[in-house]
């Protein structure tokens, strides 16, 4: 038998033993909430003994012309015209761990999930489960 043959025969041998659809590694990360009218302000989202909120999901790398409301960023305004395929990301959780964690936020902040202060704006992407 050829080498090629081979080659093939081994990875259609290979194939139903590699998941195509793993499950994404759950982590977490802080929350921030910024006022909808000034996102200048904002703070970090802490509970009633002062320790920072965080919310369980994973980070995702999606282009932002796919965003439905991406109006967190001027560039995306521009997106359309120049047709740029941006990379951002959007932190995926469920919403049952969205509500959970959106009382730490008053009613007139809009929640954003973020590793670190000096991270950009970014939004969230729901699943039903992990």
């Amino acid at each position: 038998m050829s080498r090629f043959k081979m080659s093939i025969i081994s990875v259609i041998i290979c194939l139903p033993s590699v998941n195509l659809f793993a499950k994404q590694r759950i982590s977490s990360t802080y929350i921030f909430c910024a006022y909808k009218n000034n996102n200048m302000h904002w703070r970090w989202a802490v509970n009633e003994k002062n320790e920072y909120v965080t919310i369980k999901g994973y980070w995702k790398k999606v282009l932002e012309k796919d965003i439905a409301s991406s109006q967190r960023s001027d560039v995306a305004n521009y997106s359309h015209i120049f047709d740029f395929n941006l990379i951002t990301f959007v932190f995926v959780t469920t919403y049952a761990e969205y509500y959970r964690v959106q009382r730490y936020c008053h009613k007139d902040e809009v929640m954003q999930p973020a590793d670190k202060a000096s991270s950009n704006w970014y939004g969230f992407e729901f699943v039903k489960n992990f």
